[in-house]
């Protein structure tokens, strides 16, 4: 039992392969949705860490929203959107949204992590509530009025609602946030061919009250994405991709709505995300596309809206997923639409590097992940008939060792692990824990086992208290720790001797020593004990 619990709050673990092919060191976990469950996998060894019951089938993919200290997992359901503590799988919240509206907007990373991006998110995550946590923004459709709500990741608070007519199909949603001047986010909402009550079908509004509507254009919009500045006025600026009412693609001034530029592009719908990639003349935007006679993905430099190169031809219905890196580029990997494949393009070329992957046919159905294969590359995760499978990130090839998993949906993300808080029990059988600093002595120090912590697996080379390290015996150099159960509750403890002269003093005053150190699997731990300074009586 002990192990166990040791497992789910650790979960950046070193692994091995648990097959004949040698993994490389990874840590990280996948989040996997099937049969109205989320799971979360090492990442690696796919060892089960939790498993939380979401109520209900997901048909869409979930996503991760990092802290510094906290991951959250976002699962959008039919009619609301679910959220769980990333390290436990404790259920957090939920908040009515037609999910799939935002799909297209606030955009994760290949890895379906939020806010990765540092271009697109200059001041970090959006954080416009008190307590500044990370936001989402999500939409619920309705039949006469969408209604956009800007929601706390950690809490599930709603800090401003908004509702807009629809606008036709697919809705008038909540598409991006836009870096403003004054070092927050505004929201720029999309809709479809019908004027909203703004006067037009996207606009952008105030991030902080979601009411000040800034601007808005006239111009049917499925998504976009923000680029540092073009038009020269010092702040962000905005490429706004068409829609399935709109053959066109514009660059828009982000502080009035004005056009900048505009292209024609000769297609029915451009959907998935537009990516920034640096360019030769400051950033290019790489558009999907379906329905398009030139091809359905398309690279544009963003100072003139300049052609870099289209697709070939044969792939006409695309919905970009992501950046894969690879040690000599990066790939863009795109769902070809109606053919139930994964494609990967070169970034830099547009030159098809493999289109051999089966994927459902849908928008969403793979992921990048780190590298497994030993190549240095990342790699890619797919779904095809309610399996995960792993395929090799720079030929396509599956990698047949791998074990498929059942799945609906799937998120990697590299979790923040919070330290382990250990009892430590400072002279074991004495109390007070007097210490005299001056005595060049060895204290010994307990860190006690429990139900949930295995003192054990604790590194010794890694101990520390008050600023000391483990002694060491004699010239073998052999830490002075052993095995012992000092409490008599049956489980194992770890002693360790501190010399004394190694304290620091003035990490003492408060009466208190702090114990820090790893597990052998690299999890940090955390524990104090009481201490008496006596004096020398010399």
């Amino acid at each position: 039992m002990k192990r166990l619990c040791l497992i789910i709050w650790a979960f950046g673990l070193m692994v091995t392969s648990p097959t004949t092919t040698a993994l490389a060191n990874v840590n990280g976990t996948l989040f996997v949705t099937a049969d109205s469950k989320l799971t979360a996998y090492s990442y690696g060894d796919m060892r089960v860490l939790w498993t939380a019951d979401i109520a209900s089938i997901c048909p869409y993919q979930p996503y991760v929203v990092l802290d510094s200290n906290k991951g959250v997992v976002v699962v959008p359901l039919q009619n609301e959107t679910r959220a769980y503590d990333a390290a436990s799988g404790i259920f957090l919240w939920t908040v009515a949204a037609n999910p799939w509206l935002n799909t297209w907007g606030m955009t994760h990373d290949i890895h379906r992590q939020l806010y990765t991006d540092t271009v697109r998110y200059p001041y970090g995550p959006p954080r416009m509530g008190p307590d500044s946590a990370p936001v989402i923004a999500l939409t619920q459709d309705g039949s006469t009025f969408g209604t956009t709500r800007l929601v706390d990741s950690r809490t599930g608070t709603v800090y401003w609602t908004r509702t807009d007519e629809p606008g036709g199909y697919p809705g008038t949603y909540a598409s991006q946030f836009f870096p403003n001047s004054t070092g927050s986010y505004d929201v720029i909402f999309s809709s479809g061919p019908h004027f909203t009550t703004t006067g037009g079908n996207m606009f952008r509004v105030d991030g902080t009250t979601g009411t000040n509507v800034i601007w808005t254009r006239r111009f049917s919009n499925r998504s976009g994405i923000p680029v540092p500045d073009i038009s020269g006025d010092g702040q962000y600026d905005f490429f706004a991709s068409p829609s399935a009412w709109n053959s066109t693609v514009m660059m828009l001034n982000g502080a009035d709505g004005t056009t900048v530029w505009e292209k024609a592009y000769g297609s029915f719908d451009v959907i998935g995300h537009p990516e920034l990639v640096q360019g030769n003349d400051g950033y290019d935007v790489i558009v999907s596309a379906q329905g398009s006679s030139a091809g359905g993905v398309r690279r544009y430099r963003t100072s003139d809206g300049a052609v870099v190169w289209n697709c070939s031809s044969t792939y006409n219905n695309n919905t970009i997923l992501g950046l894969l890196e690879r040690a000599d580029g990066l790939t863009i990997l795109s769902g070809w639409r109606h053919q139930s494949k994964l494609v990967a393009f070169d970034a830099s070329t547009g030159q098809v590097l493999w289109d051999s992957v089966p994927m459902h046919d849908s928008d969403l159905g793979a992921i990048g992940v780190p590298d497994l294969t030993g190549d240095g590359n990342q790699d890619v995760m797919a779904l095809y008939n309610g399996w995960l499978r792993l395929y090799d990130g720079v030929t396509g090839t599956e990698q047949t060792w791998f074990s498929a998993i059942r799945a609906d949906g799937v998120a990697y993300a590299s979790v923040p692990t919070p330290t382990i808080q250990v009892a430590v029990d400072i002279k074991p059988g004495s109390y007070p824990n007097a210490v005299n600093l001056g005595s060049y002595g060895l204290i010994p120090v307990a860190i006690l086992s429990s139900e949930a912590f295995d003192a054990t697996t604790v590194d010794p080379n890694t101990v520390e208290l008050a600023g000391a390290d483990i002694a060491v015996r004699g010239k073998s150099n052999k830490f002075m720790a052993h095995e012992e159960d000092v409490d008599g509750d049956g489980l194992v403890d770890l002693v360790v001797q501190v010399a004394t002269a190694n304290l620091d003093p003035d990490s003492l005053q408060d009466g208190f020593a702090v114990l820090t150190g790893k597990t052998t699997d690299g999890q940090d731990i955390e524990g104090q004990d009481e201490i008496t300074i006596v004096p020398d009586e010399n």
